[in-house]
């Protein structure tokens, strides 16, 4: 168990500590990351991965609700980095890995010379309410959410995503990024969004067709040419995919990867 005290230490490794009275503690030295001070002679932050849970000041806080921790404790949040002052405490989630660092009062200048220009977590509403009606604009969007926009621009209509991840390798050489919120997926390549998925389809209109209506499909066959690809339906002409329960609206830079019959999806 990472049992940490603000301030002060992780387990039994406290900060400002020598080289030489570190050398004599018992802990495992794999687990740890340790920085000294510019004279190599004193800690000044420990860091440490965590997979499922961790104590600090005595509260027991478990990965898979650290959401509600967040919420209580309202870091600053600097990309996928969440910093809080208050406890000399930074944790970065890179793609679900947790690795949390514990600094010195002589590294606060250095943590924290960005928190002026950083939002707090509680800054960010998880997922605004989106309108009970939406509308399509092929190959554009939705009536309030546009292909092309950027992160910054997303964030300010829906709020903070739930998740965040980054694929390494894809269709493009930087690989897609990805920001889900509770039913909806967006897709980013180079900070201009793609596609957006949603996972259970609200009610979205084009022609004043309710394209999560049961039927739908059967009425979308006599008007459009649509291509089946595993279990989804591919309607080129309005930039969207359906599902059984879902819909994929993308952008003209993605439409091919649609069209590929031999690409899984898995490989964008």
């Amino acid at each position: 168990m990472i049992d940490i005290l603000s301030k002060s230490r992780i387990n039994n490794i406290p900060l400002d500590i020598s080289r030489e009275e570190l050398l004599k503690l018992d802990y495992s030295a794999e687990l740890f990351r340790i920085c000294f001070s510019q004279n190599n002679q004193f800690v000044r932050s420990i860091s440490v991965i965590v997979t499922d849970v961790f104590r600090i000041d005595g509260e027991l806080v478990e990965l898979s609700q650290i959401t509600e921790w967040y919420r209580k404790e309202n870091p600053f949040v600097d990309g996928n980095t969440c910093i809080f002052p208050n406890k000399n405490l930074a944790i970065w989630n890179n793609n679900g890995v947790f690795e949390i660092t514990l600094y010195s009062n002589r590294e606060k200048s250095l943590y924290e010379r960005s928190l002026t220009s950083l939002s707090t977590y509680n800054a960010y509403v998880e997922i605004k309410h989106l309108p009970d009606v939406l509308s399509l604009k092929p190959y554009i969007g939705l009536d309030i959410l546009e292909l092309g926009c950027n992160t910054e621009t997303a964030h300010k209509i829906l709020g903070k995503p739930l998740e965040t991840g980054q694929r390494k390798t894809g269709a493009f050489g930087n690989g897609a990024y990805f920001e889900e919120y509770h039913n909806l997926i967006l897709r980013y390549d180079d900070d201009t969004l793609t596609e957006i998925h949603f996972t259970d389809i609200p009610n979205i209109y084009y022609d004043e067709m309710n394209l999560a209506a049961p039927k739908v499909l059967s009425v979308l066959k006599k008007r459009y040419k649509i291509i089946p690809k595993w279990s989804y339906f591919v309607i080129p002409e309005l930039g969207i995919t359906l599902g059984e329960s879902e819909i994929f609206i993308y952008s003209e830079r993605i439409k091919d990867l649609w069209l590929n019959s031999k690409r899984p999806i898995t490989s964008w």
